[in-house]
């Protein structure tokens, strides 16, 4: 069994949980039940059951720009931990990402929002 996240409309939007076995079993299960349409379904494959107390000490925002070849994209973290240097933050990305299958090469630029 699964946790699926899957977001349905009828006039207003709405998001549950479903436990499943596979997609194809949460969407019949909505399109058999259901009057509302199945826009999004997204697989849960991390949950958090017990977050640690909030940290105040972050940036509101992290950009970065990444890229590798020809290839750029743009990539958001909120609450950035803002004891991260320029250095580390181009070190994990070229460690973690990927842009169309391949491991980042670049990163062009990084600004923080306090």
């Amino acid at each position: 069994m699964y946790v699926y996240e899957v977001t349905l409309s009828s006039g207003r939007t709405d998001t549950v949980q479903v436990l499943a076995d596979s997609v194809l079993d949460v969407q019949s299960i909505y399109e058999n039940l259901s009057d509302a349409y199945v826009t999004n379904i997204k697989k849960i494959v991390y949950v958090n059951q017990s977050p640690q107390l909030a940290n105040t000490s972050f940036f509101r925002e992290l950009k970065i720009v990444i890229g590798n070849g020809f290839t750029n994209a743009f990539v958001r973290v909120r609450f950035a931990k803002n004891i991260l240097d320029k250095n580390r933050i181009i070190q994990l990305c070229k460690t973690h990402l990927m842009l169309n299958n391949k491991k980042v090469s670049e990163v062009h630029g990084v600004t923080t929002w306090n």
